[in-house]
């Protein structure tokens, strides 16, 4: 979502930060977990306001909305049309959002389809 630059970012959930750098295409990026989901927000300023394994509670400003050029990062591929550096692949100061939900993992859902095929072995 288009923004302007410095707009605070709030947490969408609780949650621990995994992650803050640069990550390619989505530029700064701030990475958030829960139990159940997985938050990157791509595009922030490279100001970091949060740190990995910080604790952040739903409604905390955890970033802001970055500028559109950055400096410093070194094999940044991504440029606008006068050559300058971009915060990823970007033409101007916006939110890329993206919520991920947990899978569990292939033992967990081994387990479930185990404890499902007892259960109904008993009924039966």
């Amino acid at each position: 979502m288009e923004l302007q630059s410095g707009t605070k970012i709030l947490a969408i959930f609780s949650g621990t930060v995994t992650y803050t750098g640069f990550s390619g295409a989505g530029g700064f990026t701030v990475t958030v977990k829960s139990k159940e989901f997985t938050a990157s927000y791509c595009h922030v300023s490279p100001q970091f306001i949060v740190s990995v394994g910080e604790y952040v509670l739903k409604g905390t400003t955890i970033a802001n909305v970055g500028p559109k050029n950055v400096y410093g990062v070194l094999n940044n591929p991504y440029k606008d049309s006068f050559g300058n550096p971009t915060n990823g692949a970007t033409t101007g100061p916006h939110l890329h959002l993206t919520i991920k939900k947990r899978r569990p993992s292939r033992q967990s859902i081994r387990l479930h389809i185990v404890i499902f095929v007892i259960i109904m072995m008993a009924i039966m």
